[in-house]
């Protein structure tokens, strides 16, 4: 998969099929981990869009970024997102994030 590709941030939610999410019927375990994060990250901040109906200039002067950068976050491009980069808009907002660890890969080599 090319790093340029769009993939909507709601995939998780439209997914059906043997796997608990569309991430996890990836290869790479890391990369279906890293891209499951940044998608919650992206729904979270697409949610606070709405709740507070900002327009996109609203959004990023309180998320501390421009513009197009919302419209990247709002079109799903997650490609264009870091963990780190989310994490700061989260906080620029006043959205606090919580981190919880499970086993789910306990066993498996």
């Amino acid at each position: 998969m090319s790093t340029t590709e769009q993939l909507p941030t709601d995939l998780e939610s439209e997914f059906t099929g043997p796997y608990e999410s569309a991430f996890d019927a990836l290869d790479d375990r890391d990369r279906a981990a890293n891209l499951k994060v940044r998608a919650q990250f992206m729904n979270r901040l697409s949610d606070y869009i709405a709740e507070h109906d900002l327009t996109q200039v609203e959004a990023g002067e309180r998320f501390g970024v421009n513009q197009s950068r919302i419209s990247h976050l709002l079109n799903g491009r997650i490609s264009m997102f870091s963990v780190d980069a989310l994490i700061k808009m989260c906080d620029h907002a006043g959205i606090s994030v919580t981190i919880s660890f499970d086993d789910a890969y306990a066993g498996s080599v």
